[in-house]
């Protein structure tokens, strides 16, 4: 009996130090959340506007960007919101560039993230 009781303890003490290992699941994404995966993935954005430039070289502008994020941290959808960019290569390419982001999971969806790209 005392094996059991034991081994008990050993178990629970191990999941309770399992749990305290995964890191915590935010209530709801912040903007600080939000902009430290933009920034991260800066490098993706750039390479989109430098094969454009390759092509077009006067291309520029602010370019807008919307799209959701699911609680598992997947983008739903990401579409450019500037009509002069929104059927353009670069404009294809960030918006495919952000669909594969991945930003920390939470529990509550929240509204869709608009951002500017200027370049």
């Amino acid at each position: 009996m005392r094996k059991i009781v034991a081994i008990l303890l050993m178990l629970v003490a191990a999941s309770a130090l399992a749990a305290k290992q995964l890191p915590p699941v935010l209530e709801k994404l912040s903007t600080l959340d939000i902009h430290k995966v933009i920034d991260a993935h800066k490098p993706d954005i750039d390479k989109c506007v430098r094969e454009q430039k390759k092509r077009d070289p006067a291309i520029g502008g602010k370019m807008r960007v919307r799209w959701a994020i699911q609680p598992d941290g997947s983008v739903l959808y990401a579409r450019v919101e500037t009509l002069e960019f929104s059927k353009s290569t670069v404009g294809k390419c960030v918006a495919t560039a952000i669909g594969k982001w991945k930003f920390p999971k939470h529990q509550v969806r929240g509204s869709p993230v608009e951002h500017p790209f200027t370049f």
